[in-house]
């Protein structure tokens, strides 16, 4: 019911119950502290909606985000270099080239890239255009 990192600790396969677990436990359910009460509030919205932790993926291939980076590349390609933008969003030359030939890049990359352009993420991903 649990996996193991490679530390040999048990990590749980469902961590909103893991947590409920711990809170009953602890008998913290009716905890004056406002931030263990703001806890407890959040975990039974979760609860009973059963929603658990998605697994984010590694990477985010996104043709319509390497588009836009490379449009707004060559719009500005007189005034800063490729080598620029990459030092301006905080990621290495080869980071930038690897995103542009494979269309994929860490969401803190793209996050990165994204404030550099001047937008948002969910701009910078959004589909079509």
């Amino acid at each position: 019911m649990s996996q193991r990192d490679t530390d040999g600790r048990s990590e749980p396969d469902d961590p909103v119950a893991f947590v409920a677990q711990q809170l009953k436990k602890l008998d913290l359910r009716k905890s004056k502290n406002p931030r263990v009460a703001f806890v407890v509030r959040e975990l039974r919205k979760l609860q009973k909606l059963g929603t658990t932790t998605p697994a984010l993926p590694r990477s985010i291939k996104s043709p319509e985000a390497t588009a836009r980076i490379r449009d707004y590349l060559e719009r500005r390609s007189e005034t800063e270099t490729q080598a620029a933008f990459a030092e301006r969003a905080h990621i290495g030359p080869r980071t930038l080239g690897r995103l542009l030939q494979t269309g994929k890049a860490t969401k803190s990359i793209l996050l990165e890239v994204a404030h550099a352009m001047g937008v948002s993420l969910e701009d910078l991903l959004r589909p079509g255009d």
